[in-house]
């Protein structure tokens, strides 16, 4: 069971980083359609089902992916993402992420990836 969690998390991370560089170039979703393989409504499922089970599932480990990738390639880039401190964990990244997928319902079908990004940074937003 952890290494699943652990591959989860390693592929949030790479995905993030993909989706990240893909959006700061200003890239259309669909020309590298395969970086958008997981949609909005089943990390939005397993983040609820998660939330139930302590954070300790796919989804939290998936959501810790996509923002450590995504700060990684941010970083490189020397641009700024989002204002987070260290203390932020993945128990509030998933609250962040299911907080907008529970607001906004018309963006679920949006590739996750982007809905995950577009809640963290709007919770922790640069200055």
């Amino acid at each position: 069971m952890i290494a699943r969690r652990r591959a989860f998390g390693l592929l949030g991370a790479a995905l993030g980083t993909l989706a990240y560089a893909d959006t700061a170039a200003g890239a259309d979703e669909g020309q590298n359609g395969w970086v958008y393989t997981v949609p909005g409504t089943e990390i939005y499922a397993a983040c609820q089902q998660d939330s139930k089970n302590d954070h300790d599932g796919n989804c939290t480990w998936f959501v810790i992916g996509v923002v450590t990738g995504a700060s990684i390639e941010a970083s490189a880039n020397k641009t700024c993402l989002w204002n987070m401190t260290k203390e932020v964990n993945g128990r509030q990244l998933v609250d962040i992420v299911l907080k907008e997928m529970t607001d906004h319902p018309e963006k679920r079908h949006e590739p996750a990836l982007i809905l995950i990004i577009d809640a963290v940074r709007q919770a922790f937003p640069c200055k």
